[in-house]
């Protein structure tokens, strides 16, 4: 696997950290640079080191349960499950914690006034581009697509949002070819 690093701060009241946890690789046609597929995550919460070396069991086996780790930042929890498990394949299992995600998302309060707003309409936007990334690899165009637009409509600006866009764009004829680990802070 090739990593790549690409860097994006999260500002929140908790000052978390975003992690790119997952770039995929989809090759464009011959002679074009390949474009890569972003999932994000959170660093500095529990299990989010684990997250960052690219132990996705370690994150699966210690925030799956929902325990005390999970429950701790439920968005963070379960947005750093969502790509666990998707790089570890468990679609169905991805699925639920994306959607957990995005609820656990629009669900958390931010007090100060436009600037709360924003942070957690990035926050829902991470959520969706994640579980759009997760569509993507299964090959659901339409899922994929509407992920993405609520990601956009919610934090155009968001790093991870254009980068997925881009990518998204140029993956439409391009297969899966592999998958690159990337770390962000």
């Amino acid at each position: 696997m090739e990593s790549n690093t690409l860097i994006r701060p999260r500002r929140r009241s908790h000052n978390l950290t975003l992690l790119a946890s997952l770039v995929i690789a989809a090759a464009a046609r011959a002679g074009t640079p390949a474009q890569k597929l972003m999932l994000a995550g959170y660093v500095d919460t529990p299990a989010g080191q684990a997250l960052l070396a690219g132990e996705y069991r370690s994150v699966i086996q210690r925030l799956g349960s929902h325990g005390a780790a999970y429950a701790g930042d439920e968005t963070a929890g379960s947005t750093n499950l969502c790509v666990a498990y998707i790089m570890t394949r468990q679609w169905t299992e991805a699925h639920a914690a994306c959607d957990r995600a995005i609820a656990s998302a629009k669900a958390d309060q931010f007090e100060g006034g436009l600037w709360a707003l924003q942070q957690r309409d990035e926050q829902v936007a991470l959520a969706y581009s994640n579980r759009a990334v997760l569509h993507r690899l299964e090959d659901d165009a339409t899922g994929a697509a509407s992920d993405l637009a609520m990601a956009r409509e919610l934090a155009p600006q968001a790093q991870f949002v254009s980068h997925n866009v881009v990518a998204f764009a140029a993956s439409k004829s391009a297969s899966v070819q592999s998958v690159a680990v990337g770390t962000q802070r």
